[in-house]
């Protein structure tokens, strides 16, 4: 006997399956009313919630800025007991195929020499690290081009992250390679 697709499930990914979620069945919200609301301020639209088989504990909450070609997303897991925020990140691509990701996170490496570009901030409120985000394009543009749109459903925000995700990791094991040879 068969078994039932899983409905929920997004993307059989290169990094991870992606399953949509249900955040209000893993705790009170009530922590996100703010970030949620700061966002749609900021033009930005609710895409849904993501667990990925990669992330341990973690759920993504996704959003995207259509006019400004950005990807919300917060990192969001469990601490004592409540839902918690762990991570802020805007991502913005390029025309070049370069990306651009201004997070509150210091888990994100800068690479520029492979056209990824990361800038850490310190946290100061959503307003604050999207403006940094604003700046940090501004400062890409000359090197990058234009900015592309950024798709606007949880299966592309998925397609994104997990291809991010595969990009960093192969340049990870392609350095780890190269340091084996060197010894």
């Amino acid at each position: 006997m068969q078994s039932e697709p899983d409905k929920d499930m997004i993307l059989d990914g290169a990094a991870g399956l992606y399953r949509q979620v249900d955040l209000k069945a893993w705790g009170d919200t009530s922590s996100l009313i703010s970030f949620d609301s700061d966002l749609k301020s900021l033009g930005f639209s609710f895409l849904g919630d993501l667990l990925c088989s990669a992330l341990a504990q973690g759920i993504l909450r996704g959003y995207v800025h259509p006019k400004e070609h950005t990807h919300g997303l917060l990192l969001i897991g469990m601490k004592d007991g409540a839902l918690n925020v762990f991570g802020l990140f805007f991502d913005s691509k390029f025309i070049n195929g370069a990306t651009a990701t201004t997070t509150t996170s210091r888990a994100v490496r800068d690479l520029p020499a492979h056209r990824i570009h990361r800038k850490v901030c310190s946290w100061k409120g959503v307003y604050d690290s999207y403006r940094e985000h604003r700046a940090h394009l501004d400062e890409l543009r000359t090197l990058n081009g234009d900015t592309l749109p950024m798709g606007d459903t949880l299966l592309s925000l998925a397609e994104s992250v997990d291809a991010s995700t595969v990009r960093m990791n192969s340049l990870h094991l392609s350095e780890h390679i190269v340091g084996l040879k060197t010894k």
